[in-house]
């Protein structure tokens, strides 16, 4: 229980190993193995980073992440009132969209291609498809107004990708639908459309 607890807290985050089973108590071989027994069950998924080279130095750790959000707020005690101020809201909101694009792609008979980017300056996108040759770059945002920094890492990577990505998609947790520079502001409501484009 100390460590699935342990793994909610960090929901959203990049693994590591040494702190997660210091905090816990146990080895890291022990920390491995029962994060394999999670994933197997279905109870978090590991997302990997995407690895080409675009003349950057890239963070190569995967990231945390739950199928289930209501099980996330449960394990951490947290009211449904108090997600919306809470501080890990962000994390929560973004395992929880990266949940849905991992589960449209096996209700449809596929293994998904989905990573994130991240570099060692810390530019970052949340999530890149790889359908074909091409990369579908989306940022996740759990503020329910659009903010133009919403697309900084989405113009920051096309400056880097060029022909290799498609337009970006910016999921957010209001409920409005537009373009912005390229970019689609696509609601979480509405995330069956980032496929449909």
């Amino acid at each position: 229980q100390t460590f699935i607890k342990l793994c909610a807290a960090r929901v959203g985050q990049l693994i590591n190993f040494t702190a997660l089973s210091n905090d816990a108590n146990i080895s890291d071989v022990t920390a491995k193995r029962w994060l394999s027994i999670l994933e197997a069950s279905y109870i978090i998924f590991l997302l990997c980073p995407y690895h080409e080279n675009m003349g950057k130095r890239l963070v190569k750790t995967a990231k945390l992440y739950f199928y289930d959000p209501g099980l996330i707020c449960a394990l951490l005690q947290i009211k449904p009132e108090e997600v919306a101020s809470h501080p890990n809201k962000g994390n929560m909101f973004e395992s929880f969209v990266i949940a849905d694009i991992l589960k449209h792609y096996h209700n449809h008979g596929v293994d998904p291609r989905v990573y994130f980017w991240r570099d060692k300056t810390e530019h970052e996108v949340d999530c890149i498809i790889q359908e074909s040759q091409k990369l579908i770059p989306i940022e996740i945002k759990s503020g329910r107004t659009f903010n133009p920094r919403f697309l900084d890492g989405l113009n920051y990577w096309n400056a880097l990708a060029h022909e290799k990505s498609t337009p970006g998609f910016v999921v957010f947790a209001g409920s409005s639908q537009q373009m912005r520079s390229h970019n689609a502001l696509v609601s979480w409501q509405s995330i069956e459309d980032v496929f449909k484009k």
